[in-house]
């Protein structure tokens, strides 16, 4: 047995270990934070394109509705309510789409605009 005590290079060892697991565990959970945060970004930059796409759905329903009533209305007498409905269909119906493409273009977002997704890209080549 050595008289000077234990050996340091198993200490050493030991602490190494201990240090290792402490700096995964800050890791671990420095990921987490980034994830959540990306998570957070993302779906803050959607939020008015789920909006419009809600608009742009209860538009089109509301663009069905008037061209049914539109249609019960223009059998009675025949011509003048069915083209104020169709009429009202294609008002309602372009601004429907115009809403719609506009919140799937949000939507889109989800996933990361392009510069993001290069962001993410370097630092995983980087890791």
């Amino acid at each position: 047995m050595d008289p000077a005590g234990p050996n340091p290079d198993e200490r050493s060892v030991s602490d190494l270990v201990g240090k290792l697991i402490d700096d995964g565990k800050a890791v671990a959970r420095g990921e987490v934070a980034f994830y959540r945060q990306l998570a957070a970004y993302r779906v803050a930059r959607a939020r008015s394109g789920m909006a419009a796409l809600a608009v742009a759905v209860v538009l089109g329903n509301t663009a069905l509705i008037a061209l049914a009533v539109g249609l019960v209305l223009g059998l009675a007498p025949l011509i003048g309510p069915v083209l104020a409905g169709i009429a009202l269909l294609v008002v309602l119906g372009g601004i429907a789409l115009a809403l719609f493409r506009f919140g799937m273009g949000r939507v889109a977002l989800l996933a990361g605009d392009p510069e993001e997704q290069a962001l993410l890209a370097e630092a995983e080549r980087t890791t």
